[in-house]
């Protein structure tokens, strides 16, 4: 974003549609500088037309500058690990992590991709979450190199749930790994405010059953052959959960959290006028 670039707020007519002028700026702002200047120019926006924009208005147009806020893209990072967007450089390591079998069984027995894959990463990482409904992570160790996949999918808004999924094709250092359950964690309940993470884990997938459920998630039950999925035939899966209540009160997770420089795993629930102000 240029220095002299500014919402022209005070050009608006009093029927403006909301996002048709502000958008371009927003998402010139997020790509060039960050959600800093996203606020910089909201709060500009905003002192520009408070006097014609009533209370739901004002609330509609600081929770659009917080949707495109460059946290829903940036990596979430800590000291052990960090979860990436997965874009077009990512093709292959993908590809990679799938040609194994051993990851294949456990993480993913979906039929493989065919298609253009480093096109179809482009255009899930320029997606929103909220519209897409999935989100895809490359997981990188300390030395960034990439060791692992992650992602959000199934997001319904109606009931703020996602389903959460992990892997990794090689060996990795356990507190890679629990870094990079616990971003994911971050992002789900701090930036993306879901309300329940599920976790479908294979039957025979006993490290990842034993893992979720030392992680805090509940057992929630078991589907009998409920994907049928070639060469495998009909497969089970357990299914395990993570309210924002129960996340809340694991104060063992908390302090791992804090330990392992993930900080917070919670938002504050702040009043979206205090997020607009912020320096």
């Amino acid at each position: 974003m240029t220095p002299d670039m500014q919402v022209p707020g005070s050009s608006l007519p009093a029927e403006h549609d909301q996002g048709q002028v502000l958008v371009p700026a927003l998402e010139a702002a997020l790509r060039q500088t960050g959600s800093a200047s996203v606020r910089l120019l909201l709060r500009q926006f905003l002192a520009d037309n408070h006097a014609r924009l009533d209370q739901a208005q004002l609330l509609g147009w600081i929770q659009y500058g917080q949707r495109y806020a460059a946290q829903w893209w940036e990596p979430q990072a800590s000291r052990h690990a960090s979860l990436v967007k997965s874009g077009p450089s990512d093709a292959a390591f993908f590809r990679e992590a799938f040609e194994q079998n051993t990851f294949t069984t456990l993480y993913n027995r979906q039929k493989p991709w065919r298609g253009d894959l480093a096109r179809a990463l482009g255009n899930s990482y320029l997606s929103h979450f909220e519209d897409s409904g999935t989100i895809h992570w490359t997981v990188l160790d300390s030395r960034q190199r990439p060791v692992g996949l992650a992602s959000l999918s199934g997001y319904s808004r109606d009931n703020a749930r996602a389903e959460v999924s992990l892997g990794f094709p090689g060996e990795v250092a356990a507190s890679t790994i629990m870094a990079a359950s616990l971003l994911v964690l971050r992002f789900a309940f701090s930036v993306a405010k879901l309300h329940k993470l599920t976790s479908y884990v294979y039957e025979d997938n006993g490290h990842a059953r034993d893992f979720t459920k030392n992680f805090g998630f509940d057992h929630e039950g078991f589907l009998a052959d409920h994907y049928f999925l070639p060469p495998f035939g009909f497969v089970g899966v357990n299914v395990f959960g993570l309210t924002r209540k129960n996340l809340h009160q694991n104060e063992r997770l908390r302090r791992v959290s804090a330990r392992m420089g993930v900080g917070e795993l919670l938002d504050r629930q702040l009043d979206p006028m205090l997020w607009i102000n912020a320096g």
